[in-house]
């Protein structure tokens, strides 16, 4: 069925000979979601660091626009905005399962201060770090 879909697909655009529209047909591809989750999983094996889009797309071997595509297609969300909600769940881990200060969470994590740290963890889970840690202790 999937092959099917993406041969209609292709033939409406084969007449064109636009570089995006081939780019569109070949996001679509099972290739491209394997290489998205090669990026992923390069992601998390470096969530102490800051991966850029260039980094990323050389690693697996494209551009930075079929990565973006690709990864999109697979997991519904930009490539950082995954990235950020990842950390965010290795930091919820770390602030109920360790004795971490919230400042060694956030250089763990990549992040050079506690409060940049801070607004993004707020921004992803809703609640400040320290709340967190103090919730999950009283469970």
């Amino acid at each position: 069925m999937h092959e099917l879909a993406l041969a209609n697909y292709a033939e409406t655009f084969m007449s064109s000979d636009s570089f995006e529209m081939q780019k569109k047909i070949n996001a679509v591809e099972p290739a491209g979601i394997d290489l998205a989750g090669r990026a992923a999983a390069y992601l998390l094996d470096n969530l102490d660091g800051r991966v850029t889009i260039g980094e990323l797309s050389v690693f697996v071997g494209v551009s930075p626009t079929y990565l973006k595509t690709a990864f999109r297609e697979k997991y519904g969300m930009p490539v950082y905005r995954w990235y950020k909600v990842e950390k965010m769940k290795e930091a919820s881990r770390l602030l109920a399962e360790t004795d971490m200060s919230i400042m060694d969470i956030a250089s763990d994590l990549g992040y050079s201060n506690a409060s940049k740290f801070a607004a993004a963890y707020r921004s992803v889970t809703g609640m400040q770090p320290a709340l967190y840690r103090q919730i999950k202790r009283k469970m």
